[in-house]
């Protein structure tokens, strides 16, 4: 399945004829690298479908045991007695499919389907049923508008809210990115649904770093052979190392989960640009491939950049890759505690694949 990234907005609202103030205010929890919203507003499955998909996502989907909790805890805090799930009967009676395409291989606990004579196909979950508590998180099939003669006091349109899905988790800012770093397949399968706001790994960034030079080179990267590092085998890592885009942090060893900084950033992305564009161009000669290009103004703090990255760091500078953080500082690295404690010069997931992006537009 094609996956989509979170595009937060008042498309839904104006869809459903309504103002942004007048939605009920929805409850949100992350796992598993999607996000879970629950809207407490009462709307028709299919006009529920369409709320979600607006929003940038979709009617949840379930397809563990895992998932099954996260969005049973999200309706037990609701105010609706029953919520909409993303699976339909619609088009052949009795095989259920999630809106998403994904395979329909997990089925919770179910109140007894299809008791109205085939109109009932649409699936949700209930909080509780007809005042017994004891069914929160139970499955349940009913028509469109959430109707039963004789019960509207409990299902009636009022009274079903929505869980919306998002397959990604990342910043408003990285969101046109992200979705440009999926068409140019550049996100690496150990990031796809994943928090894309948490700090990059050395691994992590290794992979992206190749994912951005086979774009720039037009070819595909091959893993080294012999891997000296005593502490990570990952292929990404090992093509990496050998296309002389990567290096450990010693003689045998790569600390792959070793959260990234920013110098490390420009360099490492610096040395996939002189892979993908010099020819003969190895990471022992690498002094005899100067790059070209107009040094911008120092850094505020220039002194923090370290000798060996200060070049690349510039470069990337110049070409509108990467970008200060505010006050004509880069933060290449944490310097006191106080700043390692909060990150502030590590790299994000998100922020990695939005310089990937760049590099590919303005450098290719």
């Amino acid at each position: 399945m094609k996956k989509r990234v979170v595009s937060w907005g008042i498309a839904a609202a104006i869809l459903l004829g309504v103002m942004p103030g007048a939605l009920a205010a929805g409850t949100i929890t992350d796992w598993n690298g999607h996000r879970y919203e629950r809207i407490d507003q009462g709307m028709t499955w299919k006009e529920a479908k369409s709320f979600c998909e607006a929003r940038g996502g979709y009617l949840v989907t379930i397809t563990s045991a895992q998932e099954q909790q996260v969005v049973q805890d999200l309706v037990a805090e609701g105010s609706k007695a029953q919520y909409w799930l993303g699976g339909t009967d619609e088009e052949n009676e009795g095989d259920w499919r999630w809106v998403t395409g994904e395979p329909w291989d997990y089925w919770h606990t179910t109140v007894t389907f299809n008791n109205y004579g085939g109109t009932e196909h649409y699936l949700q979950m209930e909080r509780h049923h007809w005042g017994d508590e004891g069914k929160l998180g139970v499955w349940n099939d009913i028509n469109n508008e959430n109707y039963i003669a004789g019960e509207e006091e409990f299902f009636s349109t009022e009274n079903v809210g929505l869980i919306c899905e998002y397959d990604r988790v990342g910043s408003s800012w990285a969101q046109t990115e992200l979705e440009k770093a999926e068409e140019m397949d550049l996100i690496p399968e150990m990031l796809q649904d994943t928090d894309y706001t948490q700090p990059i790994t050395r691994l992590e960034f290794a992979a992206v770093s190749v994912k951005t030079y086979e774009n720039l080179a037009n070819t595909t990267a091959l893993p080294a052979t012999v891997n000296p590092f005593v502490d990570c085998n990952d292929a990404e890592m090992l093509k990496a190392y050998n296309a002389g885009i990567a290096v450990g942090t010693s003689d045998t060893t790569f600390e792959p989960d070793t959260l990234l900084n920013r110098e490390q950033a420009a360099a490492m992305l610096t040395r996939v640009f002189k892979r993908a564009t010099m020819p003969g161009w190895t990471i022992a000669d690498d002094a005899q491939y100067p790059l070209t290009y107009t040094k911008p103004e120092p850094f505020a703090d220039d002194a923090n950049i370290s000798g060996w990255a200060k070049d690349s760091v510039y470069f990337m500078a110049a070409n509108n890759i990467i970008a200060g953080v505010g006050d004509n500082k880069f933060a290449p690295v944490n310097t006191t505690s106080e700043e390692e404690a909060n990150r502030y010069a590590n790299a994000t997931r998100e922020q990695a694949l939005a310089i990937a992006v760049r590099m590919v537009e303005n450098l290719k």
